[in-house]
């Protein structure tokens, strides 16, 4: 019954307390409350213990207020809640436990390491935080650091020189979350070249705008990366050379951009553009994508973007590398390959051996060429990537030397006979063009060639193509 009564009294006490507004203190020596406090405790042996739970529990919390605190066992940090009821933000306490060592916050060019030649080279391994706009005229070496800001509208690198670059040496690095401006004419966003040395280069969530020339990036061996860009009022674009994998993830072209907004030159193993819009202006000379320098290309594909306006939409031709299905640009890919050609001047074909196959003779032409390629007379070589399986059809006629010959046609797949598409049949008079039709279902991959071969099943009299057209899709 004591202990009850006790637990009473310490409720009414607090009860009172509350209702007059009074500091309330909890200790176990009967010391007064700080004025300053709402609520003091006081204990030698023991701790306040803050509600825990999950991730999932703290974001499920009803209209939790500002300013409320939770343990997150997720992550095991302390939260509160520096948003609105109907709003809530909830922020990761910082302490030196989960905090980093290795951080700057950037407020000005002096935050910076201290310049070597006109060059800041980043502290390895060190994240800059930039607050506000910082401009410099002063290049950058990233040196496999981040640069990033906490307000991608606000948070600026601005870069006034009229010659040089901000960005440069041979480092990659990342950047977020910045808006980048090299507005002087003639200076440069980017001038880095990492040499085929097996290094990334990171661009995320920036703004790029009012550059006079964004630049170049050279030689990463590694990848390229840049995810939901956006470029805006630039006069010349970015050139990609030499890299080995570039991924355009959501870059955001608008039809302020000026002259060519993406360029590529020289060898690339992979390419991939996805989503994203490329906006052209006509009177801005602008060109969505310029590919016409590539001279080596793996792989690459271009999908889900939206090239629109006057301006180019592509300069240059894709070639069998690309798979491309977006807007605005006709579908490439190695499932619309197809070829055909026809027999142009006709030759008869010298049989030497009775019942032996031979290539059909003669001079062919080539129409409709996709993914395809004609190297040579009578012969459709595939140059798609893709292993596909493909519909062969070809109508031809042939002559001979003397009535009544036996003779069979077929298609031969690398010097070798496709016995399904075989056709016999008796040409009875030697000078009435005989009609035949032959099909076939064939697999090819990459270089794959298909041909027509003729054979004299009566003597070793020649025979001669007079029509033919070979069609393959």
């Amino acid at each position: 019954m004591k202990k009850y009564f006790l637990s009473f009294a310490i409720l009414l006490q607090v009860t009172f307390s509350y209702m007059y507004g009074q500091n309330i203190g909890i200790n176990s020596t009967g010391v007064l409350p700080d004025s300053s406090a709402a609520l003091d405790i006081s204990s030698t042996s023991s701790g306040l213990l803050a509600p825990r739970m999950t991730t999932t529990q703290m974001n499920a919390i009803i209209r939790p207020a500002k300013g409320l605190m939770v343990y997150n066992s997720t992550i095991n940090a302390f939260y509160v809640n520096t948003g609105t009821s109907t709003t809530p933000s909830w922020v990761k306490i910082v302490t030196t436990t989960n905090g980093r060592d290795n951080y700057v916050i950037v407020k000005s060019v002096s935050d910076f390491p201290t310049p070597v030649s006109g060059v800041i080279t980043l502290a390895s391994g060190t994240l800059y935080n930039i607050n506000g706009t910082v401009t410099l005229t002063d290049k950058i070496d990233l040196n496999g650091c981040t640069l990033a800001g906490s307000d991608p509208i606000n948070d600026k690198l601005v870069y006034t020189p009229a010659s040089g670059e901000l960005f440069t040496g041979a480092n990659g690095g990342t950047i977020k979350s910045l808006v980048l401006t090299a507005s002087g004419v003639g200076g440069k966003l980017f001038n880095i070249n990492a040499a085929n040395a097996n290094k990334n280069f990171i661009m995320q969530n920036c703004t790029i705008s009012g550059c006079d020339n964004i630049g170049t990036i050279r030689g990463f061996g590694g990848n390229t990366y840049l995810e939901n860009n956006m470029f805006s009022v630039n006069t010349n674009g970015i050139t990609f050379y030499d890299d080995n994998n570039v991924i355009l993830n959501t870059s955001m072209w608008d039809n302020t951009n000026r002259n060519t907004y993406e360029k590529y030159t020289g060898t690339f193993s992979n390419i991939q553009v996805i989503g994203g819009t490329r906006a052209t202006t006509s009177g801005y000379s602008a060109i969505g994508m310029d590919i016409s320098g590539i001279t080596s290309l793996s792989t690459a594909s271009l999908k889900s973007t939206m090239f629109s306006g006057t301006g180019t939409k592509v300069s240059g031709t894709f070639s069998s590398a690309w798979e491309v299905n977006t807007y605005g640009i006709s579908e490439q890919s190695d499932d619309n390959a197809s070829g055909s050609i026809y027999m142009s001047t006709s030759t008869a074909t010298v049989i030497a051996t009775v019942n032996t196959p031979l290539k059909g003779a003669g001079t062919t032409t080539s129409s409709s060429l996709f993914r395809f390629s004609m190297p040579s007379s009578n012969r459709l070589t595939y140059t798609g990537i893709k292993t596909r399986t493909f519909t062969i059809i070809c109508s031809l006629s042939t002559l001979t030397e003397a009535n009544g010959k036996n003779i069979s046609v077929y298609f031969y797949k690398n010097g070798s006979v496709l016995t399904d598409s075989k056709q016999t049949y008796k040409q009875v008079n030697a000078n009435d063009g005989t009609p035949v039709v032959i099909s076939s279902m064939v697999t090819l991959t990459t270089n794959d060639y298909i041909e027509v071969w003729v054979e004299n099943n009566s003597d070793n009299k020649n025979i001669t193509l007079d029509k033919m057209n070979l069609s393959i899709r």
